[in-house]
């Protein structure tokens, strides 16, 4: 497992390269030739990083919820889209890897509502605002009861939600 450490913007920042549960991919292996305590070894490593997990998700929620209340005080900017698609994006690469797909399932749509090739400040701010609030709130739902069937469908509403706005762009464009 490799950890990178890199400042950016005088922001430090430490990526997390996690591997899958070691022990499945080694199936089928020839058991003599395996190192099981190594594969014990490192499983127990990544639980122990599991740990930062919470601390990483929470900072970028942090990083949406503070960046989604600037644009609430002084308008949607470029800058502040950019920086809000950047902690999105990290969590939609991310959150399922750290055993939250659903909150990731959320960035996802979000990502595909900035990504979208139009004026991004004409973005609609109750867009921006519900999937903050939609990737939140699955984060500190996660894995309490019902809340799957909630999540999923959560996740509908905000992907109909951005396929009608990028349709509607895509008319006006057209029609323009």
């Amino acid at each position: 497992m490799t950890n990178s450490k890199f400042e950016d913007n005088g922001k430090s920042y430490e990526v997390i390269r996690p591997p899958k549960t070691l022990h499945k991919n080694v199936k089928g292996a020839n058991p003599t030739r395996i190192d099981f305590s190594a594969i014990k070894a490192a499983e127990k490593a990544l639980e122990e990083l599991s740990k930062d997990f919470d601390n990483w998700m929470d900072d970028e929620i942090k990083t949406l919820i503070e960046t989604r209340d600037e644009m609430m005080r002084e308008g949607v900017t470029r800058e502040t889209i950019r920086t809000l698609f950047q902690a999105a994006h990290d969590i939609r690469g991310q959150a399922a890897t750290l055993g939250y797909p659903r909150a990731g399932a959320a960035a996802k749509s979000l990502c595909a509502l900035l990504e979208a090739d139009f004026d991004i400040t004409d973005t609609p701010f109750e867009a921006i605002d519900s999937h903050v609030d939609a990737i939140r709130a699955l984060f500190a739902e996660h894995g309490k009861p019902d809340s799957e069937r909630i999540a999923g469908i959560l996740i509908e509403a905000l992907q109909q939600m951005t396929e009608g706005f990028l349709a509607e762009q895509g008319r006006k464009a057209s029609n323009g």
